[in-house]
């Protein structure tokens, strides 16, 4: 569903930024964040656009620690992918 040029970009922000995926299953995933104290005022923005997104049911932030719930059909959907991934090109960090 996402292009492989996208994994790749998607993987270098992850390793610059410390980004690991903590836990994951359907509908879920907790991902932690290294470098969130560095960016603490875009994040905060980035986490408000997602949480504006009607295939996101919610999501807990605590320094560095990131908890989202989302609809698990969404990422069935390329269109769905597409939004979320134009959602963290808008934050540069």
């Amino acid at each position: 569903m996402i292009t492989a040029s996208k994994k790749l970009k998607l993987l270098t922000l992850a390793t610059k930024y410390g980004v690991e995926v903590e836990n994951s299953f359907p509908g879920n995933i907790v991902i932690s964040i290294a470098t969130w104290d560095r960016h603490e005022t875009k994040m905060i923005q980035l986490i408000e656009d997602l949480k504006g997104d009607p295939h996101i049911k919610n999501i807990i932030w605590d320094q560095g620690i990131v908890n989202i719930h989302y609809y698990e059909h969404a990422l069935e959907d390329r269109n769905i992918i597409n939004h979320w991934l134009r959602i963290f090109e808008k934050y540069s960090f």
